[in-house]
C-alpha cells in the first residue's frame, strides 16, 4: 500500500469529507496513478488511472507553454504599469527651497521700509529728513538682495520654487518702481 502523504500541502479538504492524496508508480511504458479517497463513513477507496507517456508529454508540454503565456502576460504588465507610472503627476509634496525662505524675508523687509519712507516724505510734506531716504535705500538695496536670493534658489535640486517665483517677480517691481521714483527725482 503507497505511503500517505500530508493532505493540508495539497489543499486540503475537498468538499465535506472527502481528502485526495496521489500515489504514482512508474510502470513500463504508461505510468499508473492510485487515487486514495477517503469516504463518507470513514472507509478507504482506492482508484486506479493508467496514464500513458504520450499523454502525460501533452500534459507536461501545455503545463510549460502555460508558464511561458503566463510569464509573457505578467512581462507585459509591468511594462504597461511603468507606461502608465510614467505618465502619472507626482502628487508627493515637494519641500520649499530654503533660499526662498529669505528672499521673503528681505522682500518684506524692503516693502515695509520702502513703505515707511515715502509715508514719512507725504507726512511731512516733501521736507523728508535724512532717515527717510536711507529707509528708502536701504528698501532698494533689499530688493536687489531678495531677487538675488531668489534667483540662487533654483540651484537648489528636487525643491518647489514657487515661492522663489512670486519673490523674483515682487522684487523686480519693486526695484523697477524705486528706479523710475529716481530718475523722476533726478530730472526734476
Amino acid at each position: 500500500m503507497p505511503e500517505r502523504k500530508n493532505s493540508k500541502k495539497r489543499g486540503g479538504f475537498k468538499g465535506a469529507q472527502e481528502r485526495r492524496e496521489r500515489v504514482k508508480e512508474q510502470g513500463g511504458r504508461n505510468q499508473v496513478e492510485y487515487e486514495l479517497v477517503e469516504g463518507r463513513y470513514g472507509g478507504l477507496e482506492i482508484r486506479k488511472h493508467e496514464i500513458d507517456a504520450d499523454r502525460r508529454k501533452r500534459e507536461k508540454e501545455e503545463a510549460r507553454k502555460e508558464l511561458e503565456a503566463r510569464k509573457k502576460r505578467k512581462e507585459q504588465n509591468l511594462e504597461q504599469a511603468r507606461e502608465a507610472a510614467a505618465s502619472r503627476v507626482s502628487y508627493v509634496r515637494k519641500p520649499v527651497a530654503r533660499r526662498s525662505f529669505f528672499s521673503v524675508g528681505m522682500l518684506v523687509v524692503a516693502l515695509l521700509l520702502g513703505f515707511a519712507g515715502i509715508y514719512w516724505a507725504v507726512a511731512t510734506k516733501g521736507q523728508a529728513p535724512m532717515t527717510s531716504a536711507a529707509m528708502v535705500f536701504c528698501s532698494l538695496i533689499l530688493g536687489i538682495l531678495s531677487f538675488w536670493y531668489g534667483l540662487i534658489s533654483f540651484l537648489e535640486e528636487g525643491r518647489n520654487y514657487v515661492l522663489a517665483r512670486i519673490c523674483i517677480a515682487a522684487s523686480t517691481m519693486l526695484m523697477a518702481a524705486w528706479a523710475v521714483t529716481i530718475f523722476i527725482g533726478v530730472r526734476g
